[in-house]
């Protein structure tokens, strides 16, 4: 009860707050205060400690709430309040739809006697993307990826104090005057997965800047060396689909003209800085890199694992075939027959999670969602005309494939951290487009109504010097 009264305040004093921001016009104060509480969420109490319930973690109806869900009920209270209704854009209309039918999920899932406790744990991703959405919405896009960098120097000790802990066992626990912390310095997958994305943010907000800093460029490194301080081959997944995406955009013409940093010289700083971390990890008493590789993707447990999922494949497949156009409802499991008993969770799919929950319909909402989301990435990237807000086109890419290649083998819609972290990509990619519209209607009108040639990025004056990059 004590929990929940200090939330009640807590909550009351940063609605104040807030209101007093949005009227003020200073909406990127709030979501900078999400995104400190966020991070501090992942590293902390979202990244394998053991947090009991407590002061920072009050329980409710069954239900877990964490830092994050105050603010962005304070930040969305504060928001409506201050009638503050922005343009709608395409974002807002491509995520609709599946906003729509996963909400009709859960009504479904209740009405077919799904677990309560369940439907409301995975119906909470859609206040996670929503809430994340609005917040981030309201970011100023070029004084992020101007502070991006110096988020990347924060974090980047994270990745060598996680590996630190892992190959020598430590176990750190920390008493706080509100609350018992365990556990400290190991790293859950979700939170690997978003230090991954972050650092090759970081590699292309540094590249896009008029002077970029080679000490930022290697704490984007280091950050894309996290899964080597886990031990599930999904993070290794989302550091493939990370570096794919940043191959094809440094591939591109695009890049030639945004980056002030050639592919060599990145390329050469990149493998330099992670050559020397990698080094001293071989040469120690600790496990080598290839040990900490195989035991994430080799071993007795590894195996089993593998062998459960096929189980839960092939079992969500048939129980998807019950009701293939609505599915089951938000909050339906599939159950299997492992080594080690009977085994009831999530498909560990996103394609297959979504047939199971919101079926058909539901699956081809997210698809064209997803779809519209990477359309207007590429088309900010190309059309935006400041590099810094460019690189929120870039970052939108990388924060989605970090995220689907993760869900292709493991849960997905109920993971808060992963829920809330689309959602801030998606707020923040939709306050770049904003300054995409009149940058593209001003070529157009240049070309004679052409629509300008592909890979044309609007011409200095729209391209100030002080904001980073060439045109």
């Amino acid at each position: 009860m004590l929990e929940l009264l200090v939330g009640g305040v807590v909550l009351l004093g940063l609605l104040s707050w807030f209101y007093l921001l949005e009227i003020d016009g200073k909406r990127h104060t709030i979501f900078v205060v999400l995104a400190v509480v966020f991070l501090v969420e992942a590293i902390i109490a979202g990244g394998g400690a053991s947090v009991p319930v407590g002061i920072l973690r009050p329980q409710f109806g069954g239900q877990d709430f964490r830092p994050p869900d105050v603010v962005i009920v304070a930040a969305m209270g504060a928001h409506l309040l201050a009638g503050r209704i922005g343009r709608i854009g395409p974002l807002t209309f491509a995520w609709f739809p599946f906003t729509l039918v996963y909400g009709g999920g859960v009504v479904i899932g209740v009405l077919m006697d799904q677990s309560i406790d369940l439907v409301l744990f995975d119906g909470k991703f859609l206040f996670y993307l929503i809430g994340g959405a609005m917040v981030a919405s309201g970011v100023d896009t070029e004084r992020l990826m101007e502070s991006v960098g110096r988020v990347g120097l924060v974090l980047a000790p994270v990745v060598p104090i996680a590996l630190v802990v892992r190959t020598s066992g430590l176990d750190i626990t920390i008493n706080t005057p509100v609350q018992r912390l365990e556990s400290l310095g190991a790293l859950s997958n979700d939170t690997i997965s978003i230090l991954v994305a972050l650092g090759a943010i970081v590699i292309v907000a540094e590249c896009v800047r008029r002077s970029p800093s080679f000490v930022r460029l290697g704490a984007g490194a280091v950050l894309l060396l996290a899964p080597l301080a886990g031990q599930q081959r999904a993070s290794y997944l989302s550091l493939g689909a990370v570096v794919i995406a940043l191959i094809v955009f440094v591939s591109g013409r695009t890049w030639t003209a945004r980056s002030t940093v050639r592919p060599a010289q990145l390329a050469l700083v990149a493998g330099g800085l992670t050559a020397i971390m990698l080094l001293g990890f071989v040469t120690s008493e600790s496990p080598g890199v290839v040990t900490l590789v195989d035991d994430a993707f080799g071993g007795i447990g590894n195996q089993q694992s593998a062998e459960a999922r096929q189980v839960l494949y092939t079992n969500s497949i048939a129980q998807i075939s019950e009701h293939p156009i609505v599915g089951s409802g938000v909050g339906a499991r599939v159950s299997g027959l492992v080594d080690a008993g009977e085994l009831t969770t999530s498909p560990h799919n996103v394609v297959l999670e979504l047939l199971l929950q919101v079926g058909a319909i539901g699956l081809a909402a997210f698809a064209i969602a997803i779809g519209v989301t990477w359309a207007t990435s590429i088309r900010v990237w190309r059309w935006a005309p400041q590099a810094a807000t460019a690189a929120v086109g870039a970052a939108a890419v990388i924060v989605f494939a970090a995220v689907l290649a993760k869900a292709m083998v493991e849960p997905a819609l109920s993971k808060f951290l992963i829920g809330l972290f689309m959602g801030v990509a998606l707020g923040c990619l939709a306050a770049a487009e904003r300054t995409v519209v009149p940058a593209v209607e001003r070529v157009r009108a240049g070309s004679g109504g052409s629509g300008g040639r592909r890979g044309d990025i609007p011409a200095a004056p729209q391209l100030p010097t002080n904001q980073g990059g060439t045109p």
